[in-house]
């Protein structure tokens, strides 16, 4: 068996540092950039559906307030129906018209409370406590940086 032979070593076999080819800092900020679009479409959803959510749960408040509103009316309206004895009277009586409203009154549905008016009471509501603290001053400024936001994606694609 032959001697096996001592490698020299020279200055350029000693390791080098980990290189990064050239595209990496443009695939870095790509990421980056994906990553934030991302936050940024994700954070907005959570915000409409919270909006959504404080909105219904408003909506379900109101139509609960509504709905009792009408039971202590049709509570009323049967305490005048019985106080006044309207069942031993004839339609041709005195208290003939009141009793036939209170009678009307007593036999209305819980259904016939509008929901979509409560709904849209509600989403005006909203919208108007949205807008009505913005001075003029504020609302240029809005339009202007939405004008520019929509100005520099045009220019950018």
């Amino acid at each position: 068996m032959l001697p096996r032979k001592r490698r020299k070593t020279a200055a350029h076999d000693t390791p080098t540092a980990i290189t990064f080819p050239r595209q990496a800092p443009l695939l870095f900020s790509n990421y980056l950039q994906l990553a934030l679009h991302v936050l940024g479409i994700a954070t907005l959803a959570i915000v409409i559906v919270l909006v959504f959510y404080t909105a219904q749960s408003e909506i379900d408040a109101r139509l609960a307030q509504h709905l009792e509103a009408l039971e202590e009316e049709k509570l009323q309206c049967s305490q005048q129906y019985h106080r006044n004895k309207c069942h031993l009277y004839t339609q041709s009586s005195l208290f003939g018209e009141l009793c036939e409203q209170w009678q009307s009154c007593m036999n209305r549905e819980k259904g016939s409370i509008a929901r979509s008016k409560i709904i849209m009471t509600t989403y005006g509501e909203l919208v108007n406590a949205l807008v009505e603290p913005l001075t003029v001053k504020t609302m240029a400024a809005i339009c202007v940086l939405l004008f520019s936001t929509l100005l520099g994606i045009a220019l950018v694609n």
